[in-house]
């Protein structure tokens, strides 16, 4: 009801809009003066700024405010969402990281050759956690002065708790001196 109330008082400012110009420009007609247009105008003006503020009731205004709590709601729920979301991967991130300190790599650089002169290397990987893992682990060979001269990354697929698996890479090892591995988990299983 207070919808038509308000649309109507906005029709009502829109139509006396048009006939203000209209008399504006066609001053005399039917006895209207330019004087009289302006205070009719003016008269409009005052009722629908007044019937507009009296459609405002308490009722409306608490709609307004139930809208503003409602988004304010949804807002403080996606954020809720984004901080269970980081809690999440923060707990996973410990998990990863306590699972890597109890998996042990070994890598034996062998002297058996294939045809162009890369060595076999073997990657040992041995799962003392509780659950069954993932992992990729980046073999890099180094040189003296640390460059590296050749890399493999070995892929270990569901390695179950305290159970172990080796991948065979074939390497450049002129100039070798040591070697680095780095550890990455894909999915940890429990």
């Amino acid at each position: 009801m207070l919808d038509v109330l308000f649309e109507f008082f906005m029709w009502l400012l829109v139509i006396g809009t048009f006939t203000f110009i209209y008399f504006m420009f066609r001053p005399g007609w039917r006895g209207i003066t330019r004087k009289k247009a302006i205070i009719h105008y003016v008269l409009l003006l005052v009722v629908v700024i007044f019937g507009c503020a009296f459609t405002i009731t308490p009722e409306r205004k608490a709609h307004v405010e139930q809208r503003k709590q409602a988004e304010q709601q949804k807002k403080d729920a996606e954020v809720a969402e984004k901080n269970i979301k980081a809690g999440i991967e923060n707990l996973q991130h410990e998990k990863s990281k306590q699972v890597l300190d109890k998996l042990d790599v070994t890598v034996d650089i062998q002297e058996q050759m294939d045809s162009k002169d890369n060595h076999k290397v073997v990657v040992w990987l041995k799962n003392n956690s509780d659950y069954t893992v993932s992992v990729n682990v980046n073999v890099m060979l180094k040189d003296a002065a640390k460059n590296t001269v050749d890399s493999d990354t070995a892929y270990f697929e569901n390695i179950e708790p305290h159970k172990g698996g080796y991948a065979i890479s074939w390497l450049k090892t002129k100039r070798v001196t040591s070697y680095e591995y780095t550890n990455t988990i894909e999915k940890i299983n429990p």
